[in-house]
């Protein structure tokens, strides 16, 4: 019995490890619900984790969804059938470590390819990030809230401020995803929680991109309580008169319920010349020699956002690298590939830019 207490200390990060790659785990869901779990007891074949999350709902989804894979691997390293059974731990550390999220120093206002339908999106957030750089004490409302599809370039316009902000002042500026900020929520200490809120408060600018993150898509019950330390840390830096930059794909009539003084901007699709622009830029950074015409016409062709031209010029640009041979660097060819790909381009048909 000793034995195998001793071989499952010894190997438990290791073992938690090899659960989150055996079945694929995300990294939030790993980092959320199995590293968390610590080893309590083992006794007639009982092995019992502790977890440190106070909320009984929570406890229930973690055994209805990870007791099953967790007896399984553990059971085939004890080289036996064991029962999970979970317990709610209380003991948590109080150090404080900040899971914070890179800022990509290629994103800048000077490659961000400007477009007349964002125009005042675009203003929007260089004034912010100047009047910060400028102005000691500035007078703007203290958050703002950059919103729209996904793939138009919410993430290169928030990087491109905190980049700005932080090569042209002595301003602190703190970048997270959404799901990295939730990481440093801790759901059972609310001590340790408020240290990090206090923490958070110490920085001038806070950004935080993809928060719909918080309002769905996350199971229920860790969501309210996210959501409810989420809101509560934004109020508490825009009552410090901090700067907060949120992005996000949802309307921000969401907010209205919790936050009420927000400046919301909307980053649409851009026009046709800019696409093609924003196509142009991204072919000479793959150093491609795809034609001129080629990315005019993929231009055209309707999609929800640029990543997904992106994708499509990827696609074309691996024909012609792989099977040289068999490309001319055409429209003819294109149109051609992107009919095996299923994708059309009624645009081209009609002359509609």
């Amino acid at each position: 019995m000793e034995n195998m207490i001793s071989l499952l200390l010894q190997n438990w990060n290791n073992i938690k490890k090899s659960i989150k790659e055996i079945y694929d785990m995300p990294d939030f869901d790993y980092k959320l619900w199995i590293d968390p779990l610590s080893l309590h007891d083992y006794k007639d074949n009982t092995l019992t984790l502790s977890f440190p999350y106070y909320d009984d709902e929570i406890l229930r989804y973690l055994e209805n969804n990870y007791k099953d894979c967790l007896e399984e691997t553990l059971g085939s390293l004890l080289s036996e059938k064991i029962e999970i059974c979970f317990i709610i731990s209380r003991s948590v550390s109080s150090e404080i470590k900040l899971i914070s999220s890179e800022l990509n120093p290629k994103f800048s206002f000077d490659n961000l390819i400007y477009s007349k339908n964002n125009s005042a999106a675009y203003k929007a957030c260089w004034d912010y990030a100047s009047s910060v750089v400028s102005d000691p004490d500035p007078t703007f409302m203290n958050l703002l809230y950059v919103y729209g599809e996904d793939g138009l370039g919410k993430t290169h316009i928030l990087t491109a401020m905190g980049n700005y902000i932080k090569e042209n002042s002595n301003k602190k500026v703190c970048f997270f995803t959404a799901q990295d900020f939730a990481l440093n929520i801790d759901l059972n200490n609310k001590m340790r929680t408020a240290e990090f809120r206090k923490l958070i408060c110490s920085y001038d600018v806070l950004l935080i991109d993809d928060v719909e993150y918080f309002f769905r898509d996350l199971f229920m019950a860790v969501r309210g309580l996210l959501r409810f330390e989420f809101i509560n840390i934004i109020n508490t830096m825009i009552n410090n008169n901090k700067l907060v930059v949120l992005t996000s794909n949802l309307h921000p009539v969401f907010m209205k319920k919790w936050i009420v003084n927000y400046i919301g901007v909307y980053l649409n699709m851009p026009e046709y010349k800019t696409r093609v622009a924003i196509l142009e830029a991204y072919a000479k950074s793959k150093k491609s020699n795809i034609a001129h015409e080629i990315l005019e016409y993929i231009s055209e062709i309707e999609t929800k956002n640029v990543n997904e031209l992106k994708l499509i010029f990827n696609q074309i640009n691996a024909r012609a690298e792989f099977e040289p041979d068999n490309w001319k660097n055409d429209v003819k060819s294109t149109k051609k590939l992107l009919k095996e790909q299923q994708i059309t381009n009624t645009n081209s048909e009609t002359g509609k830019r």
